[in-house]
């Protein structure tokens, strides 16, 4: 009894809680950690030039969140050309330029876009019609010496128009509604990817750069990236944590 009770305690945990990945920065001789918001947050500085990164994962993605500090007395050009990502020493993985990966999010939006409206138009077509059906049994005698059973049905269908146009609106309202998030995700990749851009001295710069997770549950990842000819590696720790759903 007693194990049977842990057993179900053990499926209702598995039901409730997720996997997820997290990233933890890691201090070496020339970079250290420090909190920002509650948020780990690896730093260094080289040649007169301050970068600071942290790391968010959703999904099967890594969203590497990088700031640079220019602290020579003229202007740097920075991009994310140089940037790269090292899984346990060997395997490398994608890292998207701003401009493939904002490409690749605008397609995919547009193609959900394309299929909400076509379903949008389908639930449009369906809509206020109703259908219902009715069933019964007859008999009859012929010659009165013999009788026939059998069984009928009826099908009847309506037409509801209040309900069709309520319909209707519900339908083309999640298609608003999709292709305004759409367009609203699309114009925060424009601000906030790390396009190419010149730092004025004593300037600063904000960007974030998009990398494949990686397969491995548990790995050392390495995240470089050149800049103003400097060039800075993290160090950060991938593990698997569950949260709750």
């Amino acid at each position: 009894m007693k194990a049977a009770y842990f057993g179900l305690i053990g499926a209702i945990l598995l039901v409730s809680s997720c996997m997820t990945y997290r990233l933890t920065p890691l201090t070496d001789y020339e970079t250290s950690v420090t909190l920002n918001r509650g948020i780990p947050m690896a730093s260094a500085v080289k040649d007169e030039i301050g970068v600071a990164v942290s790391a968010e994962v959703k999904r099967n993605l890594i969203y590497f969140k990088v700031y640079v500090k220019n602290f020579r007395q003229d202007l740097i050009r920075v991009d994310d050309s140089s940037a790269s990502l090292v899984e346990n020493g060997s395997n490398s993985l994608k890292v998207y330029g701003a401009d493939e990966y904002y490409k690749q999010r605008q397609g995919q939006i547009i193609t959900g876009e394309v299929l909400m409206v076509l379903s949008a138009a389908l639930s449009a077509a369906n809509a206020g019609y109703s259908r219902s059906t009715t069933y019964g049994n007859y008999s009859y005698s012929r010659n009165n010496y013999y009788r026939v059973y059998g069984t009928y049905s009826a099908t009847t269908y309506t037409y509801d128009s209040a309900a069709a146009a309520m319909q209707r609106d519900v339908a083309f309202s999640n298609v608003n509604q999709y292709i305004n998030g759409g367009t609203a995700e699309l114009e925060f990749l424009k601000n906030a990817l790390f396009y190419p851009s010149d730092v004025e001295a004593n300037g600063d710069y904000y960007g974030i750069i998009v990398a494949e997770l990686g397969e491995a549950t548990a790995s050392a990842m390495d995240f470089s990236i050149t800049l103003g000819g400097s060039k800075f590696r993290f160090k950060f720790n991938k593990e698997e944590v569950s949260y709750e759903n």
